[in-house]
């Protein structure tokens, strides 16, 4: 059996993507504690483990609607030549245009690494989420289990950015999950790395002329879907494609690991159309294929707020806005085997109420990322990562106040919740 230890902090951060670095960071610049626990062995999650390079959207038009961290990271990345600003049509939506920041993985593991660690936060790789620890009602830690040792980490405040929800959930707070009806989920996809590839022939291609050929391809069954997307972050000879769907419950172990293998063996089956049909690609090579799938939903913990389709289209602000976002509604729909998107006006931006970070009846806990509190209609525009940074960066912000007065989660004064993101340079308005 192996030893068990307890552990105290401020505030305790669960899962270290983009939801976590940004909670973590910026709860450990508010003064805190901090403890960001992460089951693999980087931080990054959708960017880092599964190459999901294209980070979306900092701008709206002309404006820039997210800073603070966001910015911080971006900037960084751009000026240290690991990454690039484009504006260009989305590859399942042409008439879509959208501003990404591309950027190299690898590069970002080691960016994220250094702000955590000269922020002052503690680091903990291969710790898995196992239980909740509950304190009259209140959520006051986590239980993980790591290689050495199983470790009950009380703490005074808690955010969960598993993506899932898993701490939340754990501590009984409410969720929904997936389509309301039939409680179908957006399929899962594994991004893959090609190198030796022609880069500008392949994105002219991609842009000017690719949709007849992968309609075809994929009526045909040679591969699985009839679009895909090409990330290069400037690199010479290299491109991370996104190909592949596949059903799947991001929740349940037993589907998680039939959707790598069907994901996998899909991304090599893709990767052998390219090589064979697409212009560019005649001398490439599968370097890799991503740690792990990008899953795009599962819980939506039910928050003071649920965000919906109708504040999203029209770019509805509210008194306790945490960030602002201009990304689509995109829904992947795995019936129709194409994505759904309904956009805001270019120049405009929604509101993301810090509400929607405070789960209803559960006390001690504060989500971020993906599991935030939206409809399936909402969530498909706020799950994408700059977003998800964003909501951590107040989640972190919110959870070192209420830490240091002693303060439920959910009697936190918005004012001064803005007043410290404003000062971390967050665009609110």
């Amino acid at each position: 059996m192996k030893p068990r230890r307890a552990k105290r902090v401020d505030v305790l951060i669960v899962g270290g993507g983009p939801a976590g670095v940004g909670a973590a960071v910026s709860a450990a610049r508010n003064g805190a504690g901090v403890l960001l626990v992460e089951r693999q062995f980087c931080l990054g999650g959708m960017a880092t483990l599964s190459l999901v390079a294209g980070l979306y959207t900092q701008w709206s038009g002309e404006r820039r609607i997210l800073g603070g961290i966001v910015q911080e990271l971006m900037d960084a990345m751009i000026a240290g030549g690991n990454g690039r600003e484009i504006c260009v049509p989305m590859s399942a939506a042409p008439s879509v245009r959208s501003s990404r920041t591309e950027i190299d993985p690898e590069a970002y593991k080691v960016l994220l690494e250094r702000t955590c660690v000269a922020a002052g936060v503690e680091l903990l790789y291969g710790a898995l989420f196992s239980d909740v620890v509950m304190d009259r009602g209140r959520v006051a830690g986590a239980v993980v289990d790591t290689k050495s040792e199983v470790l009950e980490i009380r703490a005074e405040v808690v955010v969960d950015c598993t993506g899932d929800g898993d701490v939340a959930a754990a501590a009984g707070a409410r969720f929904d999950k997936g389509e309301r009806e039939s409680g179908k989920l957006q399929p899962i996809s594994m991004l893959f790395l090609c190198g030796n590839v022609d880069v500008e022939r392949a994105l002219a291609f991609w842009a000017n002329g690719s949709r007849p050929l992968l309609q075809e391809a994929c009526a045909r069954g040679e591969i699985p879907m009839p679009s895909m997307a090409i990330h290069n972050p400037g690199w010479k000879r290299d491109v991370i494609v996104s190909m592949t769907r596949a059903a799947c419950d991001g929740t349940d172990a037993g589907a998680l690991t039939r959707g790598h293998i069907e994901a996998r063996e899909q991304a090599h089956r893709a990767f052998r159309f390219l090589k064979a049909s697409f212009p560019g690609f005649e001398d490439a090579s599968l370097v890799a294929t991503s740690a792990q799938v990008g899953v795009r939903e599962t819980r939506r913990i039910v928050g003071l707020y649920t965000l919906t389709r109708e504040d999203i289209l029209e770019t509805r602000q509210f008194p306790d806005t945490i960030a602002l976002g201009a990304y689509p509604i995109d829904i992947h729909r795995a019936e129709q085997n194409d994505v759904f998107f309904e956009q805001v006006a270019r120049g405009d931006a929604y509101g993301v109420p810090y509400r929607c970070l405070v789960p209803e009846g559960v006390d001690g806990i504060l989500v971020a990322g993906r599991c935030a509190s939206a409809t399936r209609e909402a969530l498909g525009a706020i799950r994408v990562q700059l977003m998800c940074m964003a909501m951590g960066e107040a989640a972190g912000a919110a959870a070192a106040i209420c830490a240091a007065a002693g303060l439920s989660p959910r009697d936190l004064d918005f004012a001064l919740l803005r007043n410290a993101l404003s000062a971390q340079g967050a665009i609110l308005e």
